[in-house]
């Protein structure tokens, strides 16, 4: 929807990135899942690749994904409806 046509992803983990290579074998249903979605969407770009690089390369945004997954929005709105604000 973006325009993007070429994509270049880069992960630590050389089991997940080989899995959506199709070298590995998926036995997980949830990780299935996960990548088959990934397939269904590489096939609207022209040209993909994914990359490992060391997880020491990529802390911050390892980080910044737990944070973004252990993030709660509904509650955190629940609160914000509750809690009274200071400026």
């Amino acid at each position: 929807k973006k325009g993007i046509k070429n994509l270049q992803v880069f992960g630590d983990s050389e089991l997940i990135i080989n899995q959506v290579r199709g070298q590995h074998a998926t036995k997980n249903d949830l990780l299935k899942s996960y990548k088959n979605k990934v397939w269904d969407l590489i096939e609207d770009f022209e040209a993909f690749n994914i990359v490992s690089i060391p997880k020491k390369k990529n802390e911050v945004a390892d980080r910044l994904a737990v944070v973004g997954a252990t993030f709660d929005v509904v509650d955190n709105l629940r609160r914000e409806k509750t809690q009274p604000h200071i400026h």
